[in-house]
């Protein structure tokens, strides 16, 4: 976010290379930020969920794979894995999810398990509470790292090392109107702080909470060619010292088995600034009456008017889900 075409890269690379404390967005961007709501927000039930009957199906498995800044070498490259389900009879959730984040030198790996427990507001609305908890591994490649100073000797030294990480979150879904749906979280990722140190020049990078606010809705509009709906959605981000990012977006399903979205982000650090225009598109495969196959595209092209322009970002969207 802080300038956000460098935020991928300064969480751990300018650690190695630099004696100043660094706080900034740390964690990964997505453009199809609705398919990884595992990752962002504990508490929250998945959007395939929300815009079906809301009581089946109860399980989702998806993976996503993101390359940002395409063309340019040792660009971020996002992969994630997620896992879901739902016990109506206990009104409760569990999970688990996998992230593997490379960018040049520097990369993280960890998982995450998570539980949510939803509070029945009516017929169909809910709130649901949730954390998360597992570890990440972060390293760094002295060999892929392009240092300021030739011989500086801590980017000289490679890195590798385990933290804890900790996510509160708060969800809801509400039903009105005409089959129209609304739902919103909020949620606290990255709790666990902590502080990157150099063993050789105490240069150190902190790991900061940050704050996540996602809003959306389904708005029906027809029944005709198995159902017709708009869903407009914002992703809200801030970390300490960072300008609010906010990605808004808005997905059109044409068919029961397509879709087509559109959505645009800004900043708003000494003033507005729009950074990314992204489109998405997906297809809806079903297997049976409430088992969907979905495979989703995103895709990110930076229109900032500040800094360096970079390359394309590309990315996939696999989900399935089923009862049982």
């Amino acid at each position: 976010m802080t300038k956000t075409i460098y935020s991928k890269f300064i969480l751990l690379f300018c650690f190695f290379i630099t004696t100043q404390e660094l706080v900034a967005q740390q964690l990964p961007l997505f453009t199809q930020y609705r398919e990884n709501q595992a990752l962002l927000n504990p508490a929250s039930v998945h959007t395939d969920f929300i815009s079906q009957s809301f009581l089946t199906p109860n399980n989702a498995i998806g993976l996503s794979y993101r390359h940002q800044w395409a063309g340019i070498r040792d660009a971020p490259r996002t992969f994630t894995g997620r896992y879901e389900h739902i016990f109506y009879d206990y009104n409760m959730l569990i999970g688990g999810a996998f992230i593997k984040d490379d960018t040049g030198p520097t990369g993280i790996t960890g998982g995450y398990f998570r539980y949510a427990y939803q509070i029945e507001l009516g017929s169909y609305s809910f709130l649901s509470i949730g954390m998360s908890t597992g570890f990440l591994q972060y390293r760094y490649q002295s060999e892929k790292g392009v240092l300021r100073d030739p011989g500086d000797l801590t980017g000289l030294t490679n890195y590798n090392a385990t933290f804890g990480e900790f996510t509160l979150g708060a969800f809801y879904k509400g039903e009105f109107g005409n089959d129209d749906k609304l739902y919103g979280g909020l949620s606290f990722p990255q709790l666990a702080t902590f502080t990157i140190t150099s063993t050789e020049e105490g240069a150190k990078a902190n790991r900061v909470p940050h704050i996540y606010g996602l809003i959306g809705m389904y708005k029906s509009v027809s029944d005709a060619l198995g159902g017709i709906y708009i869903e407009p959605s914002m992703w809200i981000k801030y970390a300490g010292n960072a300008p609010v990012n906010i990605d808004t977006n808005i997905r059109f399903q044409i068919t029961e088995n397509f879709y087509i979205g559109t959505g645009y982000a800004i900043d708003f650090a000494d003033k507005v600034r729009g950074n990314n225009f992204h489109m998405e598109a997906g297809v809806l495969l079903y297997t049976s009456d409430i088992s969907i196959a979905k495979i989703g595209y995103g895709f990110d092209r930076s229109i900032t008017t500040f800094g360096p322009r970079l390359g394309a970002t590309h990315e996939i969207n696999l989900t399935y889900t089923w009862e049982n």
